[in-house]
């Protein structure tokens, strides 16, 4: 359950960075984006134009946002 993780994870400032294709399902992590931001959980979503499921594009059309996102958060 997300409920009994989120102490956890606020406790450790995890942070999470999410990625998901427009033509994949792009509202995938709505849900999860809202109880995050809720919560005071440092996260970011991206969703990525023309990109079906498939985590090679996923990595190559995010890599730079997603250093981007690890420098601030383990800045902290």
């Amino acid at each position: 359950m997300i409920e009994k993780a989120i102490p956890v994870w606020k406790k450790n400032g995890f942070g999470f960075f999410l990625v998901n294709g427009d033509n994949d399902r792009p509202d995938a992590f709505k849900g999860f984006s809202i109880t995050l931001e809720k919560n005071g959980i440092e996260h970011e979503v991206l969703i990525l134009p023309e990109t079906k499921h498939n985590l090679g594009l996923y990595y190559e059309r995010s890599v730079g946002q997603l250093l981007v996102f690890l420098g601030k958060h383990l800045k902290k």
